[in-house]
């Protein structure tokens, strides 16, 4: 497979999406938290930084994984 083939599958992936959607949450959270204490009760104090290692633990497995989930494509062995 070519370059662009791989990286145009990298980027629809909706697992690598959720993941940097997790991690972006938890970095503008820590954010948030640092200008505004109120947020500290809801999230706690340890919130945002579970939020950014949840999201790049996800994007990451998904980089492990060989196979995609159902039934394979055509141009999938």
């Amino acid at each position: 497979m070519s370059l662009y083939g791989d990286f145009r599958r990298w980027w629809a992936s909706r697992t690598i999406n959720f993941g940097a959607v997790l991690a972006l949450f938890g970095l503008v959270l820590e954010y948030a938290q640092s200008r505004e204490r109120e947020l500290l009760d809801y999230f706690g104090e340890y919130g945002p930084a579970v939020f950014t290692i949840v999201g790049v633990v996800v994007i990451v497995l998904r980089f492990a994984t060989t196979k995609p989930i159902g039934k394979p494509g055509r141009d999938d062995p």
